[in-house]
């Protein structure tokens, strides 16, 4: 690989003697050096990505389906206000007339700049409200779920979790104080967690009970209220 080496003497400071030493390449050696230092370079970049992006606290905060998270702003709001009625598209939460209790739903629905659809549907009840907000993929499949739901008796429960082959699988699970929001032990007479303290799954976009209406957009649709 080495054509010729040439070796030059010099004085440096204090004294010293400095050999510095000229390494003469063939041209396709010099053109094989810089592809290694090229791919090893490519290599260095794609390992820091990889760490940056597995550690990242965004990255991480990316993934997680909360109903802490809010709806932003341009979400656009449905509603089903009782049995006999159907689903409508309305200008805002206070747009939306009051809702039956045990049989009306409101639900916000928006999509993330990387095209993930979320929406967060709502159900009052008698003595009870219940939270859901769900997250898509880009394909429109459930990939996650929060669930939480306020009883009158100052308590509630949440769970959130992942969906896997139709199937919800729990990461988190607690009873709640509603005074506070710390979590408290089960109360007795709940007798372990019913059915209805769990959430309720739409494995996919299409399945949303107001799914026709997402395809009306917000400038031509004549009925919003």
């Amino acid at each position: 690989m080495v054509t010729k080496a040439r070796f030059l003497d010099t004085a440096g400071g204090a004294g010293v003697a400095t050999r510095v030493v000229f390494i003469s390449l063939r041209p396709h050696d010099k053109i094989r050096l810089m592809k290694t230092i090229r791919l090893r370079n490519a290599i260095l970049a794609s390992v820091l990505l990889v760490l940056a992006i597995g550690f990242s606290p965004i990255a991480i905060a990316a993934q997680v389906c909360s109903l802490k998270v809010k709806a932003p702003t341009k979400a656009r709001t449905f509603a089903k206000t009782s049995n006999q009625s159907e689903w409508q598209e309305y200008q805002s939460l206070d747009a939306i007339p009051e809702l039956s209790l045990a049989s009306g739903m409101s639900a916000q629905f928006w999509q993330h700049k990387h095209g993930t659809p979320s929406v967060t549907i709502v159900e009052p009840g008698q003595d009870f409200k219940i939270a859901t907000r769900y997250c898509f993929d880009e394909g429109g499949q459930l990939e996650s779920v929060s669930f939480e739901i306020r009883t009158a008796l100052g308590w509630g429960h949440r769970e959130e979790g992942t969906v896997l082959g139709g199937v919800f699988n729990e990461s988190s699970s607690e009873f709640f104080r509603l005074k506070d929001g710390k979590a408290t032990p089960q109360p007795d007479f709940v007798g372990g967690v019913p059915r209805s303290l769990k959430p309720r799954l739409y494995l996919s976009v299409s399945e949303l009970p107001f799914a026709g209406l997402l395809e009306t957009s917000m400038a031509s649709n004549r009925r919003l209220k």
